[in-house]
């Protein structure tokens, strides 16, 4: 299956590698042993690989038919583990490898493209999909990816098309519910969400998206007492439901739960990410003197924590004229984290001038292909701030808007949402919560220090305390024009996919930080690891 997004590599990389009869003896000899030894897998690679070059080999094609049954049982297993514990490069790779072993297999084809989902990689995760038949699940998966590429009515169009009035609508019609959601009609969402669970009672994530879309609390507590103790997203549920009850005790009870099990699979490495962050502050990559125009838009990146802000700011900035807001946009990740890789391989801490050349057409890509012609277009995915170093050298053009909160009622923040996707690991844990803002605190320090000329920093508590005065400065910034419509943002209809989605569709008011003070007791230890790391 060529149009399962697995390219060249793998399997054909390693063919390439056999022009010699030596060789290829070597191979098949080397895959015997292998299944002799009971590595259904790697023997089952070395065969396939022979075969990629040469079909009619005898001996290779003997050996795949008697592993390969084993060797995809052997795939999918190790794949399922790895991604359940949240190890999804790992999964990612052993699903590719499925996929290449089994191209037939349309199951593993849409694991690969779900796994390729969560990490964000979006347009490998829809070519994954490609060449499948348009079957129910695979409309809903398509749903979802067109979703996160900014499509919503090819979206909604794919859900719609995988409703078969069985219990597998659960999934669409979930969907549908978010998208509903998104464009602020609630009461459509939380139809759409009440319609599913009555085909999966038990989907904690359906549930915890009706609690979030409002209704009868009271009525809503007694289908999620029935839910398994073993769901995260039941206890997110319930934490909403009873802090609408003003239960604080027991609703922390149940955040803190239900955060213990998600982080059991979030798969946050502190090691990992310490060291990440250490490279990028200390990599230098080479600056561009002459370059060709931008073909697509200039971007203007909204960055920091996630919950802190940045779908406000960029409500503010779309209401300038010439403004197209792009949301969170998977252009960035989708460019650095090759390169990344690259240099990795290459053991090179720093990129050259080709390097980031590459990085700027692909950007320049990027967001042409998602531009409607207005001149500017912003990109408030929040963890782009890891990347301002390589997109400052790669785009000179574009401009930063660092925004920040308070630590408490961030920190809360983050612990009271169940976030969609892998994106936020680190969102799980309190003491991983606190040292994640420590490590952007510190980063994005320095890239204040480095560039600060092209970084506006905006506090959220400033811009609902006093909106025009940061509302006309933070347009400056970006060189946009200033006008009354900005302080209204509520009056842009676009939908919102974010946490923020309901509201940001309310006039800009103080009283988001004050959602932690019921819950004071329970964030005691939290407030004192941020205080004790200089976190504020």
């Amino acid at each position: 299956m060529a149009g399962n997004g697995t390219g060249t590599t793998g399997l054909a990389s390693t063919a390439r590698a056999l022009p010699m009869a030596s060789d290829i003896t070597r191979t098949l000899d080397s895959a015997e042993r292998a299944r002799r030894k009971g590595d259904a897998s790697s023997a089952a690679r070395g065969f396939a690989s022979v075969l990629v070059e040469f079909p009619g080999n005898r001996r290779a094609q003997q050996g795949l038919r008697r592993t390969k049954a084993r060797a995809i049982t052997d795939l999918t297993s190790r794949a399922r583990s790895e991604q359940s514990r949240g190890a999804l490069h790992s999964a990612e790779r052993l699903w590719a490898e499925l996929v290449q072993l089994a191209p037939s297999d349309d199951r593993a084809a849409r694991a690969l493209a779900l796994c390729r989902l969560d990490l964000g990689r979006i347009q490998g995760a829809l070519g994954a999909l490609d060449g499948l038949p348009e079957c129910p699940e695979t409309l809903d998966l398509r749903g979802r990816i067109l979703r996160e590429l900014g499509d919503l009515g090819g979206a909604e169009s794919c859900h719609r098309a995988a409703l078969v009035d069985g219990p597998g609508d659960a999934a669409p019609l979930n969907n549908l519910g978010i998208l509903a959601r998104a464009r602020g009609d609630l009461e459509a969402a939380a139809t759409f969400f009440q319609k599913a669970i009555r085909w999966a009672p038990d989907n904690g994530d359906v549930h915890y998206n009706l609690a979030r879309a409002g209704g009868d609390a009271k009525a809503h507590m007694a289908a999620l007492k029935k839910l398994p103790a073993s769901d995260p997203a039941g206890h997110f549920a319930i934490f909403e439901r009873l802090n609408t009850l003003r239960q604080h005790d027991l609703a922390f009870a149940h955040l803190l739960k239900g955060n213990a099990l998600r982080a059991r699979t979030a798969g946050f490495d502190p090691a990992r990410e310490a060291a990440l962050f250490t490279w990028l502050a200390q990599m230098q990559p080479a600056n561009l003197s002459d370059m060709a125009p931008l073909t697509g838009p200039r971007p203007v990146f909204i960055v920091g924590l996630p919950r802190s802000g940045t779908t406000l700011v960029e409500r503010v900035l779309g209401q300038s004229a010439g403004v197209q807001m792009g949301g969170e946009l998977p252009v960035v990740s989708g460019a650095v984290a090759p390169l990344l890789r690259q240099l990795q391989d290459e053991s090179r801490e720093h990129p050259d001038r080709s390097d980031i050349l590459a990085l700027r057409q692909k950007l320049d890509e990027g967001f042409a292909a998602r531009s409607d012609g207005r001149p500017l277009l912003t990109d408030k995915m929040p963890l782009n701030f890891r990347w301002v170093g390589l997109l400052r050298a790669a785009l000179p053009e574009a401009r930063f808007v660092h925004v920040t909160r308070d630590a408490v009622p961030l920190a809360f923040s983050l612990l009271r949402h169940s976030f969609a996707g892998g994106g936020n690991k680190f969102c799980y844990d309190p003491a991983h919560i606190v040292f994640y803002m420590a490590l952007h605190k510190a980063l994005t320090d320095g890239w204040a220090a480095r560039f600060g000329e092209v970084i506006h920093a905006l506090h959220y508590s400033d811009l609902v305390a006093d909106p025009e005065h940061q509302g006309k400065a933070l347009c400056g910034a970006c060189d946009v024009e200033w006008s009354a419509g900005n302080l209204r943002p509520e009056d842009n209809s676009a939908p919102v996919l974010t946490a923020s989605n309901m509201q940001v569709r309310h006039p800009i008011a103080p009283g988001a930080d004050d959602g932690w003070h019921p819950y004071r007791t329970g964030m005691a230890p939290i407030i004192a690891a941020l205080t004790a790391a200089g976190v504020t």
